[in-house]
């Protein structure tokens, strides 16, 4: 009786123990900047088609982490290909699954793809149930917000692109825009947090919080959200895009070299300027530039084995 006491609370701490060492996006306890630099680390890996060393790579961070898929990156995506690419007779149902109801790929694009294709063949998908995998995903987001979210970004674009009127007459215009936008989702983010990828899908911030630096609540974005970026759900580049625009401005200099990475030719030569740069961008998750630089050149381009 005493043996059976302590094996079952000895599971149980066994269970507690392991679930600390997990971290979903949004825990309040979660740190996953280890996860963004490991994610960039690996990916080298992947085009080098050392697929076995990143898979073990992925999955020993996998067990550690929630699985974001960061955009550009990918790198969930690219696991389950890597998964099928060393092994393609298994059928990886509960992987293509997770694809479609966590991350909103549809079956019609995985099927155009030559590696998924493979996979896809190897199992019998109901179309049922692709369809509730499908709106399992849908129905997680939130999908006011992301309607909202277009509105937002079509005002954006629209008063920056309209024909027929100077720069000086649109600045006024773009900034009472932008003013309105910033308080939405600036509101938005007091009462739920950063909106993630699990929240609006596959629609960019980038771009706004971009505008937000200098017609915008700037401050308040400065000091909220690295927060988000150590709990996973704001994505590195929305923060740096910020306040590289804003030190462009004010400073003359961008600080992560993040969007006005072109800029880099005229320091190319400095180390030292690029070593304080690529410190500044590990603080906060982002990748070294010569990371940055291989993932521009690389991206669109798939790895053939």
């Amino acid at each position: 009786m005493v043996r059976s006491i302590i094996v079952f609370l000895f599971s149980i701490t066994l269970l507690i123990s392991c679930k600390s060492t997990y971290s979903e996006i949004g825990d309040k306890e979660a740190n996953f900047i280890p996860y963004y630099l490991k994610v960039y680390e690996a990916d080298s890996l992947y085009y080098a088609c050392n697929y076995t060393k990143y898979k073990t790579e992925l999955e020993d961070l996998f067990h550690k982490y929630e699985p974001i898929n960061i955009m550009s990156y990918f790198e969930y995506e690219k696991y389950v290909k890597t998964l099928i690419i060393i092994d393609n007779d298994k059928k990886y149902k509960k992987e293509l699954e997770n694809l479609i109801s966590n991350f909103g790929y549809k079956k019609d694009d995985l099927l155009k793809d030559s590696i998924f294709s493979i996979a896809f063949n190897n199992n019998s998908f109901d179309l049922n149930h692709i369809k509730q995998l499908e709106k399992k995903y849908e129905t997680r987001l939130d999908s006011d917000f992301i309607k909202e979210l277009k509105i937002i970004e079509f005002n954006d674009q629209e008063v920056r692109n309209r024909q027929n009127i100077t720069f000086e007459e649109s600045v006024p215009l773009m900034k009472e825009v932008d003013k309105t936008n910033d308080s939405i989702i600036k509101n938005y983010i007091l009462r739920n947090g950063f909106p993630s990828q699990k929240v609006i899908g596959k629609f960019s911030l980038d771009i706004l919080f971009n505008h937000f630096s200098y017609n915008g609540s700037y401050d308040f974005y400065k000091e909220t959200l690295p927060k988000f970026i150590i709990n996973g759900t704001c994505n590195p580049r929305i923060y740096s895009s910020l306040i590289d625009r804003w030190s462009l401005i004010n400073k003359g200099e961008p600080l992560y070299y993040i969007t006005w990475i072109d800029k880099l030719k005229s320091i190319v030569n400095d180390t030292k300027k690029i070593d304080q740069i690529n410190f500044e961008r590990k603080k906060i998750g982002l990748p070294s530039i010569e990371q940055e630089k291989n993932m521009l050149e690389r991206l669109n381009k798939v790895p053939t084995n």
